[in-house]
């Protein structure tokens, strides 16, 4: 709360605080460990609790992950349905076999990642935690499974990045509600996207977040 307050600086911002049940903990792989960041899959619902409030300065609303529910006439509420079922359906086919051929479409015009810096960055990265056991280390400290690879790790650390910011341009492409069905950018992010969630499900439930 307090790392989301200290973001919200415009008038117009607004602090979202999120009730959920299945969000997931990156922490250990991210830039900036120390935000305790979590991630919420795509195809998660949420409804609002609470309109929104003023206090201590900030504005809130309040939101909690809820199922997905039919309606009488077996419409789902509260959620833009054909979208829901288009991107679910996207993001099961399988993933790329490695980080490198999942990362290739966000060098795409529409998402505008620069390669060069984004896969420069990945190799070091690579290198240090390869130099510092890092993986070793998380299956000490977190219960880590042996099978999780260093391109999964890799995968939600490139999620975490500044510069180039990955989540940023992905994210609008998918709040774009006119032209993400058919946005030859979002498709370009699928690979990726979908090799995260890849790697976001291995997770230990350790890093699993409820609250």
């Amino acid at each position: 709360l307090e790392q989301a307050q200290r973001l919200a600086t415009s008038s117009g911002s607004v602090v979202a605080r999120i009730r959920v049940t299945s969000g997931k903990s990156f922490a250990p792989f991210a830039v900036m460990k120390d935000e305790q960041e979590i991630v919420l899959l795509p195809t998660m619902h949420f409804s609002v609790m609470r309109a929104t409030y003023v206090k201590d300065g900030f504005t809130f609303v309040d939101l909690e992950e809820m199922p997905i529910v039919e309606g009488e006439g077996g419409e789902k509420v509260g959620i833009d349905w054909e979208w829901f079922m288009d991107l679910k359906g996207r993001i099961r086919e399988d993933p790329p076999a490695t980080l490198r051929d999942a990362l290739l479409g966000l060098g795409h015009d529409e998402v505008g990642i620069d390669m060069a810096v984004l896969l420069s960055k990945v190799s070091e990265r690579e290198e240090k935690w390869e130099q510092s056991d890092h993986l070793a280390k998380l299956r000490d400290e977190v219960g880590l499974a042996s099978s999780f690879t260093m391109d999964q790790a890799l995968a939600i650390w490139v999620y975490t990045l500044q510069v180039p910011n990955v989540f940023e341009r992905m994210n609008a492409l998918m709040n774009d509600k006119a032209g993400r069905a058919t946005s030859m950018g979002m498709a370009a992010c699928l690979p990726y996207i979908r090799f995260l969630l890849t790697a976001l499900k291995a997770l230990p439930t350790s890093l699993h977040y409820k609250g």
